[in-house]
């Protein structure tokens, strides 16, 4: 009842806040140099906590870090985390804390028990569809309180997008709240090309804490034929093998695949007989250049696929391989000015040593390497990701060229990268492990789902930059924002001939969904590429368009969508994540505590500081122990949860 939210309240400021009496932080000051901090999605130094609503986002991860890092060279004894675990952007905490090594001791804040409620809690689709093929589309949805209730699952297109108005699916849905998350499958079939916008929503129940969270919008874009995709392989390898099969799997690639002979034929199994002439060739989308020399190749070929990529706007993607970047490889071919990389005289060179790959700035929320739509998220996987062994290095980035991940030990050597060439995109992959990712983790009980991401993700980007071959384009980061969430949103300028325009004046504004308008200013990053920020506080659909000028004469416009809708705590998830406080504990040799029992709190602290000095020498000690105590109460996974009757 209200008078125990209150009451909870009141707890949590007498323990910490209220020095008119013997606080928390009071007692913990006997034993350790104590610093506060607040966060939502950074933690921030305080020298004492007030009780504000702010925030829609909450990074438990990046708390953390901040706070660990803002005392690094010092020894930290532990960090109190207070915090009912939920937590909506950033890194999963879990994965943070298995590699910090410093204690969280963690406080849980909020009720054990399940709200009456229904919500959408992501959905899964593909950013392109296809003209008269069915897109589906998997809806996850948590509840509790209706279990045996039916509740019907729909999704909308928009009445205003011409044949593909008013598409619909829906699916009846028993509530069953044991198990965790269930999901719906939903499918549609559009009828024409361009962007669509779909709404996911379920019907809702009575008494139902909010609706807010019924209800999930996002954008996919719609081409009219599958993507066709030419690999060319010059002999048989794990690389190959695995790359054939995920892209044999994705329903959205047309596949053609066809293993060079050394007489200069194809296998028989192969898909080719002869080399495609120059129709054949134009019709596909993307082409795959795998291990294979040049040599294979005649000069009439050779000329086609330039052709393929700089007039037809086709895109090229060269794998690394002793024929293909060694000795006699590309790097030395007549379409060596195609590799977005330069290769040395005689060949890159293979180094073989375990490494894993770091991405870029421009990597980390690239299409082709997001792994994760958040970016914090998407480095942690491409970090922990099985370590590869094989890396062509004596190769440097071509200039005008987009590195999005190198080498973790060969500075400055890309890994992958990718250059505009005429109307189209060539990009490069300089080793040939990245099959590993599909065979390690599937050996060790996972699945192949992030080596086949990493590919489906290239393709589409690839395909969609052909569909959008214009001087000037503008892409938001992603197409889904939250409510006073950062969008970074990208333009791309280039100039008749799709060489990068570095100096470009742009014109840019962002239209609400009220019909006001605000001016956003782009800046230069490299390569014709400029980039602004926008913050945005009102949901529904956004529209920015740029207009861009070079010497006095203009360039083009381009426009683009993005959605912005509520996804605050509060709405998301309305009970205290126990499982994730215990599980962040136990890792990282903390101790886990309810709000109720926060006054053990200096006694489990105090016995692991006697433990730990116990087994040291004393000179280690010398400097004052500092405890980290982050609390989390002023976000909106407090005060906004209390106005709704949540603590």
């Amino acid at each position: 009842d209200s008078g125990e939210e209150l009451s909870r309240i009141d707890i949590v400021k007498k323990a910490i806040i209220d020095s008119s009496t013997k606080s928390i932080v009071d007692e913990l000051n006997n034993n350790f140099n104590v610093q506060l901090y607040q966060f939502s999605t950074d933690a921030v130094s305080v020298k004492e906590l007030s009780l504000k609503a702010q925030g829609a986002l909450t990074d438990i991860s990046k708390a953390l870090s901040t706070a660990i890092n803002d005392w690094k060279g010092q020894q930290i004894s532990g960090v109190v985390l207070i915090t009912d675990g939920n937590y909506n952007a950033g890194e999963d905490p879990i994965r943070y804390v298995q590699k910090v090594g410093i204690p969280i001791y963690t406080v849980g804040v909020g009720q054990t028990k399940a709200m009456r409620d229904i919500q959408i809690t992501r959905v899964e689709a593909n950013p392109i569809a296809y003209v008269d093929h069915t897109f589906p589309i998997k809806v996850a949805i948590n509840s509790g309180g209706y279990d045996g209730k039916e509740v019907m699952v729909t999704v909308t297109s928009g009445t205003d997008l011409g044949k593909n108005s008013s598409l619909k699916d829906s699916s009846l849905l028993k509530l069953d709240s044991k198990n965790g998350e269930q999901f719906v499958e939903l499918k549609i079939k559009p009828k024409q090309e361009g962007i669509l916008k779909l709404n996911v929503s379920i019907t809702s129940m009575p008494d139902e804490l909010t609706i807010e969270n019924n209800k999930y919008a996002f954008f996919a874009r719609v081409i009219n034929t599958k993507i066709k995709v030419m690999y060319i392989e010059g002999n048989p390898r794990w690389e190959s093998t695995f790359l054939n099969r995920a892209l044999q799997r994705d329903p959205n690639i047309e596949l053609s695949y066809s293993v060079a002979t050394k007489q200069g034929g194809f296998y028989p199994q192969s898909s080719l007989k002869t080399f495609p002439n120059r129709n054949e060739l134009f019709s596909n989308d993307i082409l795959i250049l795998g291990d294979i020399s040049p040599s294979f190749f005649k000069n009439d070929q050779l000329s086609a696929i330039k052709d393929f990529v700089e007039n037809r706007g086709g895109s090229l993607i060269f794998l690394a391989g002793r024929n293909s970047f060694g000795d006699g490889g590309f790097g030395e071919s007549t379409i060596k000015d195609m590799l977005p990389i330069e290769i040395g005289q005689g060949g890159a060179r293979l180094l073989s040593s375990p490494f894993n790959p770091i991405l870029t700035q421009q990597g980390i929320s690239h299409p082709s390497t997001r792994l994760s739509d958040d970016p914090a998220e998407n480095n942690a996987i491409w970090r922990d990701l099985p370590s590869l062994n094989r890396f062509y290095t004596g190769i440097g980035t071509r200039s005008g060229a987009t590195v999005l991940a190198g080498h973790q030990q060969e500075k400055g050597k890309p890994l992958i990268a990718f250059q505009r060439y005429g109307k189209g995109i060539t990009y490069m992959i300089a080793t040939d492990d990245l099959w590993k990712w599909a065979f390690v983790v599937y050996s060790q009980g996972g699945d192949d789902s992030y080596y086949r991401k990493f590919w489906s993700g290239t393709i589409r980007w690839l395909s969609f930059v052909r569909t959008k071959a214009d001087q000037v384009n503008v892409e938001p980061s992603k197409q889904t924002y939250t409510k006073d969430e950062k969008a970074i949103i990208k333009a791309y300028i280039y100039d008749e001939n799709y060489d990068p325009i570095d100096n470009a004046q742009i014109k840019a504004q962002v239209q609400t969904p009220v019909g006001t308008s605000r001016d956003i200013k782009f800046v230069f990053e490299e390569n014709g590429r400029y980039s602004a920020e926008f913050t945005p506080t009102i949901d529904g659909n956004h529209k920015v368009g740029v207009e861009a000028e070079y010497n006095g004469r203009s360039i083009g416009k381009s426009f683009a969508e993005f959605i912005v809708q509520t996804a605050t705590l509060e709405y998301q998830s309305t009970q205290l994540n126990e499982a994730l406080l215990k599980q962040i504990a136990d890792i990282s040799g903390g101790v886990y505590h309810n709000i109720n029992n926060i006054f053990e709190l200096p006694k489990s602290l105090k016995e692991a500081k006697e433990s730990i000095v116990s087994t040291k020498e004393k000179s280690i000690w010398d400097n004052a122990w500092l405890l980290g105590f982050i609390v989390a109460l002023l976000t909106t996974e407090w005060l906004l949860r209390k106005k709704k009757g949540l603590v």
